[in-house]
């Protein structure tokens, strides 16, 4: 890849005056005879690397590969019904690049996890850079020192002793979370973004949201729009080929580039106002336990101990810099995920009512009094006594992962796996929705069905919980125990409280939703009309008296 950039730049280099003089044809010329040398370069020095065969994929054209055959939408149901041909492991070709395709949970262990070393690393995210996600730890290349660090930041306050303490806060915001439900249903979206935006906020800055308009939740909105209407993560012109982000908006390609760009002031809001919260209010002395506070009080404590004024500034400024991007990643993963994985939940409830119901007997049994009443919300404790209400949370996992493709990693030395040849630099797509709908590990897996978890001693299915949600290897989801409690909490007390029902037209008739779901880097349902009510009285009088 590195002679195909080399080729770029020194095209790129001639470029400027034939711009300046309004000859862009000759670039676009020179553009397309460039691209076709590089990829050629490209696909000749990974061949002479390997007598063994790449993966095996679909027919591809010369020189553009398998460019023409990549969808542009549903990627992932796209790739599962390729693998079903082609084998769990496909190989593409396109812009320059080998893209590896994993559609099985066995071959992602097998490079992710059992061979991290050499698939730790990402592609470069040329995108979301321009966008301001910097540094990031999503994003950030394996081995590097940034990486590291920012790996011991979350390793230190979001493991799983540490995040157990935040359940208090949780269980707090889903109590409210299901109050506004109930008296504000038709703004059920809001609500679920309010709750995990309140929730990621308060243990990242330690500062409350009350009101519905808060600032808080308008950058949260803001970054969930950012995200998804960036393109593919990675996979865009640009993240191909960085040097596209140079040229003006109307040249091929450099649509997302402009996007990006024009979107920057909005999401780095994500990372630097957390921060300056935090800071103003310990200047004020009356600064809240948060991640931010925690990493800045150890900042401030190791300035201090710098006697060279110059030194110390430097430092600090740089060190600010790691705790924002910091910051932001809790605020924007942390976020985003839960609340797409509560709206799939939410369409899961309304599409099968006898599970809700289920759900619900089981919730009676352990928090209602011999009359039938609700007497209390449910505890994180109550946990290991709601089996099916965790196999409900397991199966909105599963049904419709959020991160359909993962994040893509890519491969620091060439590798041979079952006798096929993935050359250094692939970049691998773990298709965790292909996982999903895996035939020999879920039966009828396109249905909702959360029996398939419980053992088959107690009426289900016996099989395994999905966790490819989370990630694999060194990148798996530093915060999955903090984000599994919460949802956790958010999904018992709804199902405890509240019923879920398709809404109605003016003629009383239900209306049938669309079961249709974004693309981009978080998937989500497409917005859809729900009917969502107390359960009882007693439920209903729990929320209201709830303050």
């Amino acid at each position: 890849m590195s002679n195909s950039l080399s080729i770029f730049s020194n095209i790129l280099s001639k470029y400027a005056a034939t711009l300046s003089s309004g000859k862009w044809w000759l670039v676009i010329l020179e553009l397309v005879a460039g691209c076709s040398l590089a990829l050629l370069v490209t696909r000749l020095a990974s061949r002479q690397n390997s007598k063994l065969p790449l993966p095996p994929g679909p027919p591809k054209e010369p020189i553009l590969g398998h460019l023409r055959l990549m969808p542009s939408e549903n990627q992932a149901d796209v790739f599962h019904a390729w693998a079903k041909v082609y084998g769990a492991v496909i190989g593409l070709h396109f812009l320059g690049r080998n893209v590896i395709v994993l559609d099985s949970f066995e071959a992602a262990h097998d490079l992710l996890e059992d061979r991290s070393f050499i698939y730790s690393c990402r592609p470069r995210f040329v995108i979301y850079e321009l966008m301001g996600f910097v540094p990031v730890l999503t994003f950030l290349q394996y081995h590097t020192a940034e990486f590291l660090k920012h790996r011991k930041m979350f390793q230190t306050f979001l493991g799983k002793h540490e995040s157990a303490e935040y359940i208090p806060y949780q269980a707090e915001y889903a109590k409210i979370l299901a109050r506004n439900l109930m008296e504000k249903p038709e703004k059920y979206l809001w609500y679920l973004e309010k709750f995990t935006t309140s929730v990621i906020v308060r243990i990242t800055s330690g500062y409350q949201i009350v009101e519905d308009d808060d600032t808080y939740i308008k950058i949260a909105q803001d970054v969930s729009k950012g995200i998804g209407n960036s393109g593919s993560p990675g996979n865009t012109p640009v993240d191909y080929f960085p040097w596209l982000r140079h040229l003006p908006s109307w040249f091929p390609g450099t649509f997302y580039a402009f996007y990006a760009r024009s979107i920057y002031e909005k999401i780095r809001r994500v990372c630097d106002v957390p921060v300056e919260y935090v800071r103003k209010q310990m200047a004020d002395g009356i600064a809240q336990p948060s991640f931010v506070y925690h990493h800045l009080d150890a900042l401030n404590a190791e300035v201090e101990a710098i006697e060279d004024p110059e030194k110390k500034k430097t430092l600090y400024e740089e060190e600010l810099v790691h705790i924002a991007g910091a910051a932001g990643t809790m605020y924007a993963a942390g976020g985003e995920t839960s609340y797409a994985t509560l709206q799939t939940f939410v369409l899961a409830m309304m599409l099968h009512p006898e599970i809700q119901n289920k759900a619900q007997a089981e919730i009676d049994h352990v928090l209602s009094n011999t009359g039938g009443d609700l007497r209390r919300f449910p505890e994180i404790e109550d946990r290991e006594n709601l089996p099916f209400v965790e196999c409900i949370l397991q199966e909105t996992f599963r049904w419709h992962p959020v991160l359909p493709l993962g994040v893509p990693h890519r491969s620091i030395k060439s590798d041979v796996y079952n006798g096929m040849f993935i050359p250094e630099g692939s970049i691998i797509f773990p298709n965790v929705r292909g996982m999903s709908l895996n035939e020999h590990i879920y039966s009828n897996p396109y249905k909702f069905n959360p029996m398939r978890f419980m053992s088959k001693e107690n009426g289900g299915k016996g099989e395994p919980y999905f966790p490819a949600q989370w990630g694999f290897g060194r990148r798996i989801c530093p915060g999955r125990y903090l984000a599994e409690t919460g949802l956790w909490l958010a999904i018992a007390t709804i199902l405890a409280t509240l019923s879920i029902q398709k809404a109605k037209d003016e003629n009383g008739k239900e209306i049938e939703p669309k079961i249709e779901f974004t693309d981009g880097l978080v998937s989500q349902p497409c917005p859809f009309k729900c009917n969502i009510t107390p359960r009882s009285k007693s439920a209903a009088t729990l929320l209201v008296l709830h303050v």
